[in-house]
């Protein structure tokens, strides 16, 4: 699968350009099918990882996923897709023959790189100023 990753940070992932946060937050609460008992998930206790994709007609898709092995409710997992690279495609919980009481809120998020800003500022025509003066710089890239 041709990826312009470049780093892995956890659930950061680095493209040219931005960042690729995968992200779950709250806490997911899941009631077993036949005792009716309720149990919390913490976000915390999710670990993202890249689990698939394929080349498609607008780019590179993933998949990334995060499962836990329940002591009650057994495997429990969610994935999410981008497609392109940058957007989220969808968001998919499964549990199994158990209830979702309550769900985390998860997806991606973007953060620009500095690099990317810096660009934009001179594309922008933003530079420094030197004795009152504004002065544009040339980026050296």
């Amino acid at each position: 699968m041709s990826r312009l990753v470049y780093e892995h940070y956890g659930s950061i992932l680095k493209f040219k350009g931005f960042d690729v946060i995968i992200y779950a937050r709250g806490t997911a609460i899941i009631e077993h099918r036949y005792s009716g008992e309720q149990f919390n998930i913490h976000d915390d206790e999710l670990d993202w990882e890249t689990v698939g994709g394929d080349d498609r007609g607008m780019g590179p898709e993933a998949i990334y996923a995060a499962s836990i092995e329940h002591e009650e409710l057994g495997k429990l997992s969610w994935a999410v897709s981008e497609y392109p690279v940058g957007a989220e495609n969808f968001k998919e919980t499964n549990v199994g023959v158990h209830r979702i009481v309550q769900d985390f809120d998860y997806g991606l998020e973007h953060n620009l790189s500095l690099t990317t800003m810096t660009r934009q500022a001179f594309r922008k025509g933003l530079g420094t100023t030197l004795n009152g003066r504004r002065r544009l710089q040339k980026p050296h890239w």
